[in-house]
């Protein structure tokens, strides 16, 4: 007998039981008893979620083969929106992602508190979410704990998860620059802003943001004494790489809405930075009295440009050169954001080892090659160079300033977990396995005398261990043909102003630094140049 049931799902998608029911009773002519029946009696090609519970105890009805499509999950979240919108919100709140983040920004986008009398936790969220096998937790290497979709091996996601490393490199630097924006304009006290990845969650009220600080703004302090000032708060969360739409903006919008019923909270200025907006959200943001900004309304088209184009060179193919004049160009832009120079540095660099090596060796380069085991990345190569057919060359990038110390906790990893796995991996693949092997780290900063003996100790007949620092990279340097990126090489990795023990006597003592240093500026000084220097210099 034809099953009835699949051929609604099929024709409209995956919805509840009670539409199949009044598409039974509409169309097909079946009393609701009839009706209630097919649906008991469908065919193993129909499903239905177990756990989560809907108006008059209503199942959520979908085809098996639709199970984690975008379809699958967009008509989950609409149908969840009346019945349950915490759980709608944080399904939305994974779906504006792309389907994978860390978990501890879950905690953040979901819209849900993390802890609050009479409403379901973020915590519980995921547990429930989990239990209807709806979402999963893996492990992603460089990132760690992340939550997804459950559509199986994160293979699946591979795309996804290069824009999630990208998304969260973009947004931790305009995180820094909306810190110094706040700062800069007075918005909240200077030196209590917390920003997510520096520690602890920030936290306002029972909600975790990106971005928090007290303000004590006129419109946003209370006085319940008239001797004592209560502040209010700014909050920001960031989503960028995509046009945010109406239903990814309602987690922000009800954790926005909730916070304004605790009563021991002061008043608050929201802010939601997206690259762009649907015009429903932009609508649904102003409604209330939210902020939707992007970063071309708040640090100007170019520095918004620069951030897009950071954002196009990370996501680039992976054979894919990168313009040197390009990432000179990222740098001055972004490097004046106080912290950025850092976070670029440690994004970019594994793109100058690259080109690089594309100059100096005639080799085949890609980049960020994933391993896999059972479907589960477990390891991820920054660079990866075939070198004439005879040798493969594995390299790990840390880009730092040239007085900074690789940490040796990562050099450990790296020798004892990372190499090992890889190194089981290449002997496995069909063209690798017969290529000598060569395991590098390459640094622009140093390592510390403990990981120089940790290298030594490690270092085996069978395959070859190096590390190249900051003055063996500037060495290579030298050999380079490429004026443009010897010139990126040099200027924002191995010759950085605050690199240098002399510029730091300079800041410290001022007009008493010897004349005859040659960072020494010429009479009268020059504040903005050194001030330039500094930012420049931060992170």
């Amino acid at each position: 007998m034809e099953d009835i049931v699949a051929k609604i799902l099929e024709r409209n998608g995956p919805c509840l039981s009670s539409e199949v029911i009044r598409v039974l009773v509409t169309r097909y002519k079946l009393s609701e008893d009839a009706a209630r029946q097919r649906i008991r009696r469908r065919s193993s090609k129909v499903s239905s979620l177990r756990f989560l519970s809907f108006p008059r105890n209503a199942k959520f009805l979908y085809l098996r083969s639709d199970y984690g499509s975008p379809d699958f999950f967009d008509a989950l979240v609409k149908t969840l929106r009346d019945s349950s919108p915490a759980y709608a919100a944080a399904l939305a709140s994974l779906i504006e992602r792309g389907g994978i983040m860390p978990r501890q920004h879950f905690y953040i986008a979901c819209g849900a508190p993390i802890k609050q009398k009479r409403q379901l936790s973020a915590e519980k969220i995921i547990q429930a979410l989990m239990v209807e096998r709806l979402i999963e937790q893996v492990d992603v290497p460089g990132i760690g704990e992340c939550l997804s979709y459950s559509r199986g091996h994160v293979a699946y996601f591979e795309r996804q998860i290069t824009e999630m490393r990208t998304r969260l490199i973009i947004e931790d630097l305009m995180l820094r620059a909306i810190k110094s924006w706040a700062r800069n304009l007075a918005f909240a006290s200077y030196d209590k802003f917390a920003l997510r990845g520096e520690g602890n969650l920030p936290r306002v009220g029972t909600f975790a943001w990106d971005l928090t600080a007290p303000s004590y703004l006129s419109g946003l302090i209370g006085r319940s004494d008239p001797r004592v000032i209560k502040p209010g708060f700014v909050t920001c969360d960031v989503l960028l790489g995509r046009t945010v739409t109406e239903a990814g903006i309602q987690p922000f919008i009800r954790k926005c809405q909730m916070i304004r019923a605790l009563k021991n909270i002061g008043r608050c200025m929201h802010i939601f930075v997206a690259e762009a907006y649907a015009p429903s959200a932009f609508d649904a943001l102003r409604q209330i009295g939210l902020i939707p900004a992007t970063p071309e309304s708040l640090f100007g088209t170019e520095v918004a440009a620069a951030f897009i184009e950071l954002s196009r060179t990370l996501m680039q193919a992976a054979t894919i050169t990168v313009d040197p004049v390009k990432l000179d160009w990222i740098f001055r832009q972004l490097g004046k954001i106080e912290g950025a120079a850092q976070s670029l540095r440690g994004a970019l660099f594994e793109f100058v080892v690259a080109e690089m090596i594309r100059k100096l060796w005639p080799a085949r380069v890609t980049m960020n090659h994933i391993f896999r085991v059972a479907g589960q990345e477990v390891a991820e190569v920054d660079v990866v160079a075939i070198v004439e057919n005879r040798r493969i060359h594995f390299i790990e990038c840390k880009g730092q300033t040239p007085h900074q110390t690789v940490d040796d906790a990562e050099v450990k990893k790296w020798l004892t977990k990372r190499i090992p796995l890889v190194r089981k991996q290449a002997l496995e693949h069909p063209d690798w396995k017969h290529l000598e092997m060569h395991f590098e780290l390459w640094t622009s900063g140093h390592l510390s005398p403990e990981a120089d003996a940790m290298v030594a100790a490690a270092k085996s007949r069978k395959y070859n261990i190096m590390c190249r620092n900051g003055a063996d990279v500037s060495v290579l340097a030298n050999e380079l043909q490429d004026q443009s990126l010897t010139k990126v090489l040099r200027q924002h990795f191995l010759n950085h102003p605050l690199s240098s023990a002399e510029f730091l006597k300079a800041v410290e003592y001022g007009d008493e630094f010897k004349a005859s240093s040659p960072l020494a500026m010429d009479s009268p000084r020059e504040p903005a140049r050194i001030l330039e220097l500094i930012t420049l210099g931060r992170g």
